[in-house]
C-alpha cells in the first residue's frame, strides 16, 4: 500500500544526499511532500481493466476455481486535472503552463506504460458448469495485483519533452523512485463480481476471462 510519507522520502533520497554542506539532515519539502500526494491521490483515483481473455483460471464443476491470474491490465483514468490541481497546490507560484506540461506527461506517461498482474491464486471465484451444462464464473475477484513496466528514464524523458527540455540525469534519478516506489508498493485489487469468465461443461480452462474496474492503493 503506498503511503505519502514513504514516497516523499524516497523521492528526497532521488534528489541528492539527504544532507547539506554542513552534514545536518534535510528535511522533505512542502513540494516533496505536496508532489508524493498528486502522485499517490491520482493513482488511487483511476481504474483498471484485464481485457477479454487476460484472465486464466481452471475450474470444476460447482468449485472453487485454481490458478487464478491475470496479465496484461492496464491502468485507466489517471487524469491530468487531478495531477494538475495536485501541483497547483504544492508549487505555488509556478508557471501554470509548466505545470499543465508535467501533469499531461506524467499521467500519459503512466497510462501507455505501467501494467498490472495477478499472480497464480489472486484470482478467485466460483467455477458454476456442471458435468453437463456450461456456466459463468461466479463471485470472480482479484487481491494482490502489482504494477509493472516503469522506468525513471522514459518517464523523466516524457516531462522533460514536454517542458521543451532535453533528458537529464536528475530528472531520471527522481522519476525512477517514484517508478521503484510505486512497483514495490502500489496493490491493486477487483472486487466481487467484477472478474467474469466462462466454462464449458464439466468445467477446464476459463474462457474470455475479463476484469473491469480495479482500483489501485
Amino acid at each position: 500500500m503506498m503511503s505519502v510519507s514513504d514516497l516523499a522520502d524516497q523521492i528526497l533520497q532521488a534528489l541528492g544526499p539527504p544532507v547539506d554542506q554542513h552534514g545536518k539532515p534535510i528535511s522533505v519539502t512542502a513540494e516533496i511532500k505536496g508532489y508524493a500526494q498528486t502522485v499517490i491521490t491520482s493513482l488511487k483515483a483511476a481504474l483498471v481493466n484485464n481485457a477479454p481473455g487476460t484472465v486464466q483460471a481452471v475450474g470444476a464443476p460447482g468449485a472453487p476455481i485454481t490458478l487464478g491470474s491475470a496479465a496484461g491490465g492496464l491502468i485507466m483514468g489517471v487524469s491530468p486535472s487531478t495531477w494538475l490541481q495536485g501541483l497547483t497546490q504544492a508549487f505555488v507560484g509556478a508557471n501554470p503552463a509548466s505545470l499543465q506540461s508535467e501533469a499531461g506527461a506524467s499521467t500519459g506517461y503512466l497510462m501507455s506504460s505501467g501494467t498490472v498482474s495477478f499472480a497464480p491464486g489472486n484470482i478467485v471465484g466460483q467455477c458454476t458448469a456442471t458435468p453437463t451444462s456450461p456456466g459463468p464464473l461466479a463471485s470472480g475477484a482479484g487481491t494482490g495485483g502489482v504494477v509493472s513496466g516503469l522506468s525513471g528514464a522514459p518517464w523523466g524523458g516524457a516531462v522533460t519533452a514536454a517542458l521543451g527540455g532535453s533528458p537529464a540525469p536528475l530528472a531520471s534519478s527522481v522519476y525512477g523512485a517514484i517508478a521503484t516506489y510505486i512497483d514495490a508498493n502500489a496493490q491493486v485489487a477487483y472486487a466481487m463480481g467484477s472478474v467474469n469468465g466462462a466454462f464449458a461443461a464439466g468445467g477446464g480452462p476459463m474462457t474470455v476471462g475479463v476484469a473491469v474496474g480495479g482500483t489501485i492503493t
